[in-house]
C-alpha cells in the first residue's frame, strides 16, 4: 500500500486515543475518507507513554494531524496565524539548510590546486585533462599549455 494508507491508519489510531471534543470538529466526511482508504494490513504501534513526535510516524500522518489542527483544532485565528507562521518559517530554515547543502557553487567550485607542470601529478587520467596533485586534491589540467601535452604524452610513450 502506499504512505496515505498507512498514514489513514495511524490517524484513525489516534483518533480513538483522542478526547472526544477533538474528533467531534472533524467532518464525518473525512472521517469516512480515512477509514475507507486505509490499510487493513497495517498494524500501528504507536506509543502513547511518549509525545507523538518521538514515535516513528510515517511523515504523511505528521502532515495530517498539522492540516487537521490548523483547520479544525485552533479555536482562534491568531492560533491559527501563530501555527502558519512556525509553519512556514520551519519551512523556510528547511529549505535554507537544502540550498546550503546542495549549493552548485559549493559542490562545483574548483579547489585552488597549482597546475604549473605535469611534473606536479602523481596520477594523470584521460589524456591529462584530470589529475591528482601533490596534495592529493583533483585539479583539472585542460589549462596546460601545448607544449605541456605534448611533454606528458612523450613520457607515457616510454613509460610503457
Amino acid at each position: 500500500m502506499d504512505q496515505y494508507s498507512i498514514a489513514y491508519t495511524e490517524i484513525l489510531d489516534i483518533f480513538n486515543h483522542m478526547d472526544s471534543k477533538y474528533i467531534s470538529k472533524i467532518p464525518e466526511s473525512l472521517i469516512n475518507y480515512f477509514n475507507n482508504n486505509k490499510d487493513n494490513n497495517y498494524s500501528c504501534n504507536i506509543d502513547y507513554s511518549i509525545p507523538l513526535k518521538e514515535n516513528n510516524l510515517n511523515h504523511s500522518t505528521l502532515t495530517i494531524l498539522a492540516m487537521l489542527l490548523i483547520n479544525y483544532w485552533c479555536e482562534t485565528e491568531e492560533e491559527k496565524q501563530e501555527l502558519v507562521d512556525i509553519y512556514f518559517k520551519n519551512e523556510q530554515d528547511y529549505q535554507n539548510a537544502l540550498k546550503e547543502k546542495y549549493d552548485p557553487n559549493i559542490l562545483f567550485k574548483s579547489p585552488a590546486t597549482s597546475t604549473n607542470s605535469v611534473e606536479n601529478s602523481n596520477i594523470i587520467v584521460d589524456s591529462g585533462t584530470i589529475g591528482i596533485n601533490e596534495t592529493n586534491s583533483i585539479s583539472t589540467y585542460s589549462s596546460l599549455k601545448w607544449y605541456q601535452k605534448i611533454i606528458y604524452k612523450i613520457k607515457k610513450i616510454f613509460k610503457k
